[in-house]
């Protein structure tokens, strides 16, 4: 499930009435797992309590002993959710990285909605994340019992979601640029590396060109970016800045004027453009970094299928997701035919592959 649809399922599950189902997201490292619990927390009206269990200690979760009237009582850890009238999340981040004893000591709040004596308010949804038991990370496996008590959600990224997301966030061109052209480089896990392409690595490098700490051509670029992204990546992303980057036509300007002159830049582009240029239009479609409304987006978007070689229209349509076919067809209904009619060429040219 790509994450911004688990964000979406997780909201649901906070609306509704069961605190008794447990979503366990598992996915790579640096994709946004804990970002849409806190973000889905935030939007539903929750407190979140995150617990990075990896760092912690079983004293840590069910409190320390102290003797009150001869009898050992087990204080409230600091953390704890307060019976207060709040929405609480309890976020049990990196459960599979935790120590044995940890991990036993979570297993009680998976199925008891308590730790040692100190029972959860009744103000409290438990949600959880994990990294895949692969040999990209020194995790362990959740194991049966563990696993029987939560509902196991295996989350990933897609270049075209996160795409729009870095697009609203405001991303350094060049990165979003490298990002469109070179899409299998958005996540590249390794199992040698401490530093590999993630969508949180790129961000925090997009964050070094956007708030001036670095600009391109500095002289310790590669140093910075491979500390965030590791060498490999560095040197390709370098390569692209350097010497290949050529700026394409990117959607702000086929949707801010799209006229002769534009269509005549976008239909004399070379293939490597165009399809950043495609891609760039798909994903814009989605994003509020432009003044026009969607329906104008979608108005322009017809008009340049219809301008576009025989293969990039291909290449377009086929992009489109169903709720952007119909948006289209629904603002310009002339259109359907020739989506179908591209779409029918697209299969002959698969089944001519074959």
């Amino acid at each position: 499930m790509i994450i911004e649809r688990a964000k979406e399922l997780f909201k649901k599950q906070l609306r509704a009435k069961d605190n008794k189902t447990i979503f366990c997201f598992e996915g790579d490292a640096g994709i946004g797992k804990s970002a849409i619990v806190k973000q889905g927390a935030a939007e539903e009206g929750y407190e979140v309590v995150e617990l990075r269990l990896a760092e912690m200690e079983p004293g840590d979760l069910i409190g320390v002993p102290r003797g009150v009237d001869g009898k050992t009582v087990w204080l409230q850890p600091s953390w704890f959710p307060a019976d207060d009238g709040k929405k609480y999340i309890l976020f049990f981040d990196e459960l599979n990285r935790a120590p044995l004893d940890v991990r036993q000591a979570v297993f009680q709040v998976l199925t008891e909605f308590k730790l040692h004596t100190h029972v959860l308010p009744k103000n409290v949804k438990i949600v959880v994340a994990i990294n895949p038991a692969n040999d990209n990370y020194q995790v362990e496996e959740l194991g049966k019992a563990m696993g029987n008590r939560v509902c196991l959600i295996p989350t990933t990224v897609e270049p075209e979601s996160f795409y729009i997301y870095a697009k609203d966030e405001g991303f350094d061109e060049k990165v979003l640029n490298f990002l469109v052209v070179q899409p299998d480089l958005l996540l590249k896990v390794s199992q040698n590396a401490d530093q590999y392409p993630s969508p949180r690595s790129w961000h925090m490098l997009s964050n070094c060109f956007t708030t001036g700490l670095l600009e391109h051509g500095d002289q310790d670029e590669f140093a910075v970016a491979a500390g965030f992204i590791g060498k490999t990546a560095a040197a390709v992303y370098l390569r692209f800045v350097k010497d290949n980057y050529k700026k394409f036509l990117t959607a702000k300007e086929v949707f801010q004027g799209y006229g002769p002159t534009t269509k005549k830049r976008l239909i004399g582009q070379p293939n490597d453009a165009m399809s950043a240029t495609i891609a760039d239009i798909v994903s814009g479609l989605g994003t509020k970094d432009m003044k026009q409304t969607f329906k104008a987006k979608y108005v322009i978007v017809a008009k340049v299928i219809l301008d576009l070689p025989n293969e990039y229209q291909v290449s377009l349509v086929t992009k489109l997701t169903p709720a952007q076919s119909a948006k289209l067809i629904e603002v310009n209904p002339t259109i359907a035919e020739n989506i179908a009619k591209i779409i029918n060429r697209a299969k002959e040219g698969n089944n001519q592959d074959k």
